[in-house]
């Protein structure tokens, strides 16, 4: 199958995509040594249940935040002053300069948003190498091809 300048330019953005996207996770596992660094025998025991994707494998992330929601709306009362201390959201903020192992990526190359909870920290970082065409079309949803929810699944958010 001879290919198209449109398939050019599809493969030239999604290979840009997936190559910004393993660029992310080289960056934040020092290239897959975090694991080594970050172990109980060098005091960083950890659980299972704290790890980023813990709830999302499984299944249960729409219950947990659903639940987390309940509680914050419960607990918090009708004093504006009150109300303000028990914001969950502490601060909001965009640090576009990611760094680590001699690689790093900036505002140029995404899109980031930052927010600060008491005790959760979200990083969120949407690229921008990707034609607004294509957001549009994937936000259709019924005719997306694996390919597609690949490169859109490919977006980062680190707690």
């Amino acid at each position: 199958m001879a290919s198209t300048p449109q398939n050019n330019t599809n493969n030239s953005w999604q290979q840009t995509l997936l190559d910004w996207t393993a660029k992310q996770g080289r960056i934040l596992t020092d290239s897959g040594k975090a694991i080594e660094h970050y172990c109980s025998e060098r005091g960083f025991p950890f659980a299972s249940n704290e790890l980023p994707h813990y709830h999302l494998e499984r299944g249960d992330s729409h219950e947990v935040f659903h639940c987390w929601a309940a509680e914050a709306a419960s607990s918090s009362s009708s004093s504006c002053a009150d109300q303000e201390e028990q914001s969950p959201i502490v601060g909001a903020w965009s640090r576009p300069l990611f760094t680590g192992t001699w690689e790093h990526s900036t505002d140029n190359e995404e899109t980031v948003y930052n927010i600060q909870a008491r005790s959760l920290f979200i990083d969120l970082r949407i690229p921008t190498s990707k034609p607004v065409s294509r957001w549009e079309k994937l936000l259709g949803g019924d005719n997306d091809t694996n390919v597609e929810r690949r490169l859109s699944s490919s977006r980062q958010a680190f707690e």
